[in-house]
């Protein structure tokens, strides 16, 4: 049995296809008896996704709130089979993590996909395993 004790893919009102301020989420959050939750909204290619100004604010999200840890967070999508994603460096300070998703395989710059192309396409995303240590604002490191 798994004791899970974060969500890191959440989406909150301002991604148009969810429906909960991210109090709510909190509160969700805590009644669940999670320690965690990553707010991942969607990254800008995504039709009703939040515009940069949302992702600017992320920062003034408190650490801790209501005992929860807040992770400011983003949803990239994949838009080739290159593993290009659709964020700019500007928008990767303004997050602390960073998930990347396929939502439509065969769209331009997805077509024909294959194992050994999807496989690449996430090597590229993440070379040599990296992994990046989350740091809020200020420089100081979350400690997870």
């Amino acid at each position: 049995m798994y004791n899970i004790i974060a969500d890191l893919h959440t989406h909150s009102l301002a991604s148009t296809h969810a429906y909960s301020t991210i109090r709510e989420m909190v509160d969700s959050a805590a009644e669940k008896g999670l320690k965690a939750i990553a707010i991942t909204d969607h990254a800008r290619t995504m039709p009703g996704a939040p515009g940069p100004w949302f992702f600017n604010s992320m920062h003034e999200l408190p650490l801790l709130y209501r005992g929860i840890l807040l992770i400011a967070g983003m949803e990239a999508n994949v838009i080739d089979l290159n593993g290009t994603l659709d964020i700019n460096e500007t928008e990767r300070r303004d997050i602390n993590w960073l998930v990347a998703s396929i939502h439509n395989l065969g769209l331009p710059g997805l077509e024909n996909p294959t194992v050994e192309k999807c496989t690449q396409l996430w090597l590229n995303i993440a070379p040599e395993g990296e992994c990046h240590r989350p740091q809020r604002q200020s420089g100081v490191p979350l400690r997870l």
